[in-house]
C-alpha cells in the first residue's frame, strides 16, 4: 500500500468451516473528488489448500446513499483477488470511478480439504486519491543557460513532481523529476534549478504531481515561460580610429540573432562622465557600430551589454579604451609665474594627448608632459625663453607648433624704506632685487590703504627705473601707504610691496588762550597738523620746556600766577615724530580781585586807600573808584600800586571807595568790598622827629623833620609854661617853612618845659595832634654828658615786639659813657619805668655803641601816648640830672614804625615813607653783630606813600660761590609797593656799622678781614651774588661798610677773593707765638680767627703747600681756599707743631699758576 493512502479496516466474522463461500458486502463512504484507486487487503489463516477470493465494486453518491454499483471486479487476470498480502495488481478499472464514493467487497472462501478451513481475521480495503496538481509560482532565468523553477505542493499523497518543458507552449515531454519534500502536507515551496538551455531563449514549463506507488499523476499544473539571460558581449575593440570617430565591435558570445545591444561611452573610465550613444531602444542587434562627433585626442572608454527578451540586461562587457587622434597645437603662450620660471600653456590637443616640449632656440627636447602646460624653471629674473610643442598620443603625432616666447616675472622690489623728511615730503628707496637694469617700476600711494584713494606717482609706461624717489606736497601729518611693483618684459606686474609711514605733523593753527581764572588759561587750537596726530606737546614758551601732552585740541593750563603773561608753543606729534614748533602764543591769566581794601590813612585833605594785591604781580593795574553817595562812582586813578592817596578832598564829606584789578589785556575783576570814611577836612599831617635840647642860659633848642603834607607853610609851637600841661590855645612860636628848628628865649632856670608842635597849611588850617611832644629843662649850662632818643623818630606812631630804642649823644663822647639807661612813662598815668630789654643781646642799660635796646610794646595801652628818655652815666657813675624826653604813640593802626622779631636773629622793620620827605631808617639785627642804616632822598618812591621794609637775617639765603668769603651778614630791603628801582636815578645809601667792635681787623665772629669788605647784591635772574654797587669801608662807628644802590634787593657783607696770586700775603712773618705780642703771632686757637699763620689775598680756588728747606712736604691745605683767606695751625701733616726754622710756601691757583713765599717760625 502506498504511504499516503488512507486505510479503512473492516473486521470480518470468521466463516463457518466447510461452508460455501459467502459474499459479504460492507458499504463505506468516500469523497467523490478524492476517490481514485481502490485496493483490498485481508488477513487470516489459510492452511494449505485453502484461500479466499475477493471482488470490489463502486457506486456513486446518490443523495448520501450509494447509487448504482458497478460490476464486481477483481484483478485483471482472474477478476478476483487472492493474495492476502495485497500483492495482486490492482485492476485499472478501480481507478476510473471518478464520481464513486461507495465501495463494496465480497469474499469467497474455499478449501480443498475438509480438514482445513481458511480463517479471515480482518479485511482491509485501501484506496488512493489522484494527487492534486502543484502550482508554479515563479520561473526565473538565472543565467544564459539555467532557470529556477519555484513550485508549491498542493497534494498530500504525491511522491514526486514531474517537470515538462519545451520551446513551445503546453510541453508534455517529461524532464526534471523533483522528489517531494513534504508528502503528507501541502503548501511546501520547492525551488529547483534547470540548466542546459541556450542564451536568450524562451522556455515553457508545466508540472504534474505523481504517486509512484499507485502510478497516479495529477493533471498538468499552470504553465510558466521565461527567457534565459543573454550572455555578456566579449572581445570589445575598435576597427577604425579617426580624429572625431571610431568604429567599435564585439563578439555576441553565443547570443542568438536579434539580441539587443547597448553601447556606453566615457572619458573618465565611467566615473562621472558617462554617455550612452546606443541604447536598447535603438534596436541594435549587430555587433559593430560607429562612435561619432568625438573630441580629438581624447581617450574614450567603451563598454557593451546585451538584453534578453524579458528586458533583463547583462552585465557590461570588459571596458575597452581607445584614443582619438590629437589636434595640432593652438593658443600657445607663456606667462612668467616666478622670478625664475615661466609657464607656457596651450589649447588642449585632447585629453589623451601628451606633449613634447622643445627649446625653440636650441631645438633640444626639454620635457614630455601630460597636461597642456609646462613650467620652465631656472631662468634669470625678467628674462625671455622660447619653446615649441609637439602633441601626440598612442595613435599619432600632430607635429611641432610655432615658437612662443615669454619673460620670467620681475622680482618683488625689496628693502623698501620710507623716511619722512618733513610735514609734506617722504623719501622712498628700495632694492631692485634680482631685476636687471632697466626694469620699470610702478609707484602708487594712498591715504586710506588703497581702499578708495589711490594716487599714481609713476606708471610702468613712464619707464621709471630708478631706486629712489621723493614725494613732495603730501598731506601733512597723514599716514601714506606706498606700494611699489616691478614689471617684466611682457608687461606682467610683480607682486607689490607696501610700506606705510606718516609725514611729520603740520603746525597747529588758530591757537587761542582765554584766561579761565586767576591761575588757569584755557587753550584751544585747530588740528591742521594732519589726521595721524597722536598727541600734542605743550611747550612753555618762556622756557622751551614741555609741560604736558594731550590728545585733545584743548588744554587747561593750571597752577599759574595771577595776571601773568603765559605763552605756549603747541606742536603735534605722531608716530613719525614731532612737527615744527610754531611761534609762541601768549595770553594772560585773570587778575585776582583785590582784597582787604581799607582806609589806610585819613588826612585833612587826603585819604589813603590800601588793599591787598592778593598775589597779583607788580604790573597789575588797580582801578580805584570814589563815590560820595555809595551809588554813583567815578574813577579816581589806576596804577600798579597797592594803595592810593586821594588828595585835595573836601572836608565834612563821607567818601566811598571800591577797588578792582585789571589783568594786562584789560579784563577787570570784581570790585572788592566798598570801604568808606568821613573826612573832617584838609588838615596837614603832623611833623615827626620832634626833640628838645637844653642850651645854656635857660634856652631850649627845638628841632623836627618836615610834615609829609605838601600844603604845610607854618609850624606852630606850643608849651606848658612849666605847668606840665601844654596850652594849645596860646601860640608860643610860629616857624615858617622850610625852617625846622627853633630856639626859645631864656626860660626859668631849673624848670622842665613840655613843648607841642603842629603843622598849619596855607588855609590856616592846623592839625590837632597831641603826641608830637618833647620836653627839656631850662638850665644855666648843659651837663657834660647828655643823651637823647634818636630812634624811634620822636612823635611817631609805633607798634611791635622789638622796637629799637637808640640814643645819641648831644653832649660828650662815647668814651665818656659808662651806660645809657632807657626809661618810659605813660602820659598822665605814672612815673618813669625802666624799659625791659627784649633780650640780652642789647641789654638796658646799653654799655657800648651803638647805644640801643629793644622794647616790646605789645603789652602797652593801645593807642596810648608814652614819653621816652635816655639817661647817660659817665665813667664816675654820675647820671645826667636833666635828660630830655620825647613822646611817641603806640598803636597798631597805621603805625609810622613797626618792628618785630622773626625766627632766629631775624628782625622785620617796617617804616612808612613819604615821597615828599627824606627817609632815614636804621635797624639792629637780632644777633647784635651789626646795625643797618638806609637813607634815601625825597621823590625816590613812585607813590606818595610807601612802606620800607628791612629783614635782617632773612629766611632766604642764597649760597655764595667760592669767589666770596661770606660774613653771615645778610639783609633784605624792599618797598612793599613792589617798587625795586628808585625814581629818576636816585640812589639809597646802605651802611653796615659796628662790624669790628673788638678792633681785631676782622668782622666780629669771623676770620674775614674788614679792610677787604664789599657789599654783594643777589641777582635773581643770574641766581648768584654779584658786586655791582660801589662800597667802601671806614673806621666810623666801629668799622662801617657803606654803599649806594639804585634798587633794593638782598644785600650781604662779603670779602671777595683775589683775582690772581699777586695779592697773596702771609702774616705774621716771622711767626713768634710765644712772645706774648699779638702782632707777632698768636698760638693756634680754633675760635680765634687771628691765631696761627694767615694766608690772605688768595684766589677763589687753590691750594697751599708748605715745604722744609730740604724740600720735604710739611703741610698741605686740607681743601680749596675760599674767600681769599686760610689759616695754618703751624702743625705738620701728623698734627705735630713744626720746629723753628725757615719754610717755603707754594700757592697754586685753579689754573695751575703758582707763587711762593718764605716764612719763619720762631718758637
Amino acid at each position: 500500500m502506498a504511504e499516503s493512502a488512507d486505510q479503512i479496516t473492516q473486521p470480518q466474522p470468521k466463516p463457518e468451516p466447510k461452508a460455501k463461500p459467502k459474499k459479504v458486502v460492507t458499504p463505506a463512504q468516500f469523497s467523490d473528488e478524492m476517490l481514485r484507486k481502490y485496493a483490498i487487503e485481508f488477513f487470516g489463516t489459510f492452511p494449505s489448500g485453502t484461500g479466499a477470493q475477493f471482488q470490489l465494486r463502486t457506486a456513486p453518491d446518490s443523495s448520501g446513499f450509494p447509487g448504482t454499483f458497478g460490476p464486481w471486479l477483481g484483478p485483471t487476470g482472474g477478476d478476483f483477488y487472492t493474495d492476502p498480502n495485497g500483492a495482486t495488481a490492482i485492476n485499472p478499472a478501480h481507478a476510473d470511478g471518478v464520481a464513486d464514493r461507495f465501495v463494496q467487497y465480497r469474499a469467497i472462501l474455499y478449501s480443498t480439504s475438509t480438514l482445513a478451513a481458511p480463517n479471515i481475521s480482518s479485511v482491509t480495503i485501501s484506496f488512493n486519491v489522484r494527487p492534486a496538481s502543484p502550482t508554479i509560482s515563479a520561473l526565473v532565468a538565472i543565467s544564459s543557460e539555467a532557470i529556477v523553477l519555484t513550485t508549491v505542493d498542493q497534494s498530500i499523497n504525491e511522491d514526486e513532481i514531474i517537470v515538462s518543458m519545451g520551446l513551445a507552449t503546453l510541453p508534455t515531454v517529461e524532464g526534471l523529476v523533483i522528489p517531494t519534500l513534504d508528502k503528507p502536507g501541502t503548501g511546501t515551496v520547492q525551488i529547483s534549478t534547470i540548466a542546459g538551455f541556450a542564451p536568450n531563449t524562451q522556455i515553457f514549463v508545466r508540472t504534474r504531481a505523481r504517486n509512484t506507488a499507485d502510478a497516479l499523476d495529477s493533471v498538468f499544473s499552470n504553465e510558466f515561460s521565461t527567457f534565459t539571460l543573454a550572455n555578456e558581449p566579449i572581445s570589445v575593440g575598435s576597427l577604425l580610429v579617426f580624429g572625431t570617430s571610431f568604429t567599435v565591435s564585439w563578439n555576441p558570445n553565443s547570443n542568438p540573432a536579434g539580441t539587443l545591444y547597448e553601447v556606453s561611452l566615457s572619458t573618465d573610465n565611467f566615473n562621472l562622465n558617462i554617455t550612452t550613444p546606443v541604447v536598447f531602444s535603438d534596436g541594435l542587434t549587430g555587433n559593430t557600430t560607429d562612435m561619432v562627433s568625438l573630441a580629438g585626442g581624447t581617450t574614450y572608454y567603451v563598454r557593451v551589454r546585451a538584453r534578453n527578451q524579458d528586458l533583463i540586461e547583462t552585465a557590461f562587457s570588459a571596458i575597452f579604451s581607445t584614443a582619438t587622434r590629437v589636434s595640432p597645437i593652438t593658443g600657445l603662450s607663456g606667462t612668467g609665474v616666478g622670478v625664475s620660471s615661466v609657464v607656457f600653456s596651450w589649447n588642449s590637443s585632447g585629453p589623451s594627448a601628451q606633449y613634447r616640449i622643445f627649446s625653440a632656440t636650441a631645438g633640444v627636447l626639454l620635457a614630455t608632459v601630460q597636461t597642456a602646460s609646462v613650467a620652465v624653471t631656472g631662468l634669470l629674473t625678467n628674462s625671455t625663453f622660447s619653446i615649441q610643442v609637439e602633441p601626440f598620443n598612442a595613435v599619432a603625432s600632430a607635429g611641432l607648433s610655432e615658437p612662443a616666447t615669454a619673460f620670467s616675472q620681475a622680482a618683488i622690489p625689496s628693502a623698501l624704506s620710507a623716511i619722512s623728511l618733513s610735514s609734506g615730503s617722504i623719501s622712498l628707496s628700495w632694492n631692485a632685487s634680482a631685476n636687471p637694469t632697466g626694469t620699470p617700476f610702478k609707484l602708487l600711494y594712498s591715504t586710506d590703504v588703497f581702499q578708495t584713494i589711490t594716487t599714481t606717482a609713476a606708471l610702468f609706461s613712464n619707464n621709471f627705473t630708478g631706486l629712489t624717489t621723493t614725494y613732495v606736497k603730501l598731506a601733512v601729518g597723514t599716514t601714506h601707504t606706498f606700494r611699489i611693483s616691478a614689471q617684466n618684459g611682457d608687461g606682467l606686474d610683480s607682486p607689490s610691496i607696501d610700506i606705510a609711514t606718516q609725514t611729520f605733523p603740520g603746525t597747529v593753527s588758530a591757537v587761542t588762550g582765554v584766561g579761565l581764572g586767576v591761575s588757569s588759561i584755557a587753550w584751544n587750537w585747530t588740528n591742521s597738523a594732519g589726521p595721524t596726530v597722536e598727541f600734542y606737546s605743550i611747550v612753555r614758551g618762556s622756557t622751551g620746556i614741555e609741560i604736558a601732552t594731550t590728545a585733545a585740541t584743548t588744554f587747561n593750563d593750571t597752577g599759574l600766577l595771577p595776571n601773568t603773561t603765559f605763552g605756549l608753543r603747541i606742536r603735534a606729534v605722531n608716530l613719525t615724530g614731532p612737527g615744527a614748533l610754531p611761534a609762541e602764543t601768549t595770553t594772560h591769566t585773570l587778575a585776582q580781585p583785590p582784597t582787604a581794601t581799607a582806609i589806610f590813612v585819613v588826612f585833612i585833605d587826603s585819604i589813603t586807600v590800601s588793599w591787598s594785591t592778593n598775589l597779583n604781580p607788580s604790573k597789575t593795574v588797580y582801578e580805584v573808584e570814589r563815590s560820595t553817595d555809595n551809588a554813583q562812582f567815578s574813577l579816581v586813578a589806576a596804577s600798579a600800586a597797592a594803595s592810593l592817596i586821594d588828595l585835595n578832598l573836601s572836608g565834612g564829606t563821607t567818601y566811598y571807595y571800591r577797588v578792582r584789578a585789571f589783568n594786562t589785556p584789560g579784563i577787570a575783576t570784581d570790585f572788592d568790598a566798598v570801604v568808606s570814611t568821613f573826612l573832617a577836612g584838609k588838615i596837614p599831617e603832623p611833623p615827626i622827629g620832634f626833640s628838645a635840647r637844653s642850651l645854656s642860659g635857660g634856652r631850649i633848642h627845638l628841632s623836627w623833620t618836615i610834615s609829609p603834607s605838601t600844603t604845610v607853610n607854618t609850624y606852630n609851637v606850643y608849651f606848658d609854661s612849666g605847668t606840665g600841661v601844654i596850652d594849645y590855645s596860646v601860640l608860643f612860636a610860629s616857624v615858617s617853612i622850610p625852617t625846622t628848628s627853633f630856639n626859645t628865649v631864656p626860660l626859668s632856670i631849673g624848670t622842665s618845659y613840655f613843648f607841642g608842635l603842629r603843622a598849619e597849611n596855607e588855609k590856616n588850617e592846623e592839625e590837632s595832634n597831641i603826641h608830637v611832644v618833647a620836653a627839656a629843662v631850662a638850665i644855666a649850662a648843659p651837663a657834660a654828658l647828655v643823651a637823647s632818643i634818636r630812634a624811634p623818630p620822636p612823635g611817631a606812631t609805633i607798634a611791635g615786639d622789638h622796637i629799637t630804642l637808640r640814643a645819641g649823644l648831644d653832649e660828650g663822647t662815647p668814651f665818656d659813657v659808662s651806660q645809657i639807661l632807657f626809661e618810659f612813662r605813660e602820659v598822665g598815668v605814672g612815673g618813669w619805668t625802666t624799659v625791659a630789654a627784649v633780650d640780652g643781646v642789647h641789654p638796658n642799660p646799653a654799655v657800648s655803641e651803638p647805644f640801643l635796646t629793644h622794647w616790646d610794646t605789645t603789652g602797652l595801652t593801645a593807642d596810648g601816648s608814652f614819653d621816652l628818655r635816655a639817661i647817660a652815666r659817665d665813667g664816675s657813675g654820675v647820671d645826667d640830672p636833666f635828660p630830655p624826653s620825647v613822646r611817641v604813640r603806640v598803636s597798631n593802626t597805621l603805625p609810622d614804625v613797626s618792628e618785630n622779631k622773626g625766627p632766629g636773629s631775624q628782625v622785620i622793620k617796617r617804616v612808612r615813607v613819604h615821597s615828599f620827605t627824606e627817609t632815614t631808617l636804621d635797624v639792629a639785627d637780632g644777633s647784635g653783630r651789626f646795625m643797618l642804616s638806609v637813607t634815601f632822598s625825597s621823590a625816590a618812591t613812585t607813590g606818595t606813600e610807601d612802606i620800607l621794609r628791612i629783614d635782617t637775617d632773612p629766611a632766604f639765603k642764597p649760597v655764595f660761590s667760592s669767589s666770596f668769603s661770606p660774613t653771615g651778614l645778610i639783609s633784605q630791603i624792599t618797598l612793599e609797593s613792589g617798587q625795586t628801582n628808585l625814581n629818576a636815578g636816585r640812589t639809597a645809601t646802605i651802611s653796615f656799622s659796628h662790624l669790628d667792635k673788638n678792633s681785631d681787623n676782622r668782622v666780629d665772629g669771623t676770620s674775614v678781614r674788614v679792610d677787604n669788605l664789599r657789599i654783594a647784591v643777589f641777582d635773581p635772574i643770574l641766581n648768584e651774588w654779584i658786586l655791582e654797587i660801589p662800597s667802601s669801608i671806614s673806621s666810623k662807628d666801629e668799622t662801617t661798610l657803606t654803599g649806594t644802590t639804585p634798587h633794593f634787593s638782598l644785600f650781604a657783607v662779603v670779602s671777595p677773593a683775589a683775582a690772581g696770586l699777586s695779592e697773596v700775603r702771609i702774616y705774621p712773618n716771622p711767626f713768634r707765638p710765644n712772645n706774648n705780642i699779638d702782632n707777632d703771632g698768636k698760638p693756634w686757637t680754633v675760635g680765634d680767627q687771628t691765631s696761627g699763620i694767615i694766608f690772605d689775598g688768595l684766589p677763589p680756588s687753590g691750594e697751599i703747600r708748605v715745604y722744609s728747606v730740604s724740600g720735604l712736604l710739611v703741610w698741605r691745605s686740607p681743601g680749596p681756599t675760599a674767600g681769599g683767606l686760610l689759616r695754618w695751625d703751624t702743625k705738620n701733616g701728623d698734627g705735630v707743631d713744626v720746629a723753628s726754622g725757615i719754610y717755603f710756601a707754594v700757592i697754586t691757583d685753579s689754573a695751575g699758576n703758582k707763587t711762593g713765599g718764605k716764612l719763619a717760625v720762631i718758637r
